[in-house]
């Protein structure tokens, strides 16, 4: 969604991360495509949905991702954001093995909670299984509408139950988000003051 959100075509050629994950050193930064400056993007198609076949094997979940992200830190690259689809998949648990620090983003509504224990659950196990460290995990509170009492509700119930790892800000609901999805742009390419872009600087 990252890939076609940010308007990047591939063609036939285009490498991806599934054509380059065995062999990064050699494949980066050649694959990287270009969104404007500093900003750049390891393109996704469909064909990375293969990616859970080619990292059936435990020691290619540990380090697929992990090397990928090791070449970019040693091309200079100082934040490296890993978009994840909202599954566990073996594309998913490779990327949980070599991050930071992971973002879950939740709308305000009561099918959230049980997916934050589930998947907050499920990191911690997979990097104990691992033989990782714990990393930080942190809660994003998204389409926030503070005109609903409910919605209102929710972020008070979001922070007395997850407290500790929910971020002190979020992102309000905003036609900017479409607009600029519209545009095949961020909603940082506009001038005017948004709340949009307010949100995300704060984040």
């Amino acid at each position: 969604s990252a890939t076609l959100s940010l308007d990047v075509s591939l063609d036939e050629n285009d490498l991806i991360f599934h054509s380059i994950w065995q062999n990064p050193k050699a494949n980066l930064p050649d694959a990287l495509k270009t969104i404007e400056e500093n900003f750049y993007v390891l393109a996704s198609d469909l064909e990375n949905s293969l990616l859970d076949v080619s990292l059936m094997n435990p020691a290619a979940q540990k380090k697929a991702v992990n090397d990928t992200i090791n070449r970019l830190k040693e091309l200079g690259f100082e934040i490296i954001i890993v978009d994840c689809p909202p599954s566990l998949g073996a594309a998913v648990i490779s990327s949980i093995c070599a991050v930071d620090e992971i973002v879950i983003p939740v709308a305000n509504d009561a099918f959230s909670f049980k997916g934050i224990e589930l998947t907050t659950a499920e990191i911690k196990e997979i990097r104990s299984t691992f033989g990782l460290k714990p990393l930080k995990i942190h809660v994003l509170s998204t389409m926030v509408d503070q005109r609903l009492n409910l919605s209102k509700e929710y972020k008070e119930k979001l922070n007395k139950k997850f407290g500790s790892i929910v971020l002190p800000f979020h992102i309000r609901t905003s036609s900017d988000f479409s607009k600029a999805l519209e545009k095949r742009e961020t909603v940082f390419a506009v001038s005017k003051k948004t709340n949009a872009k307010a949100d995300y600087d704060e984040v």
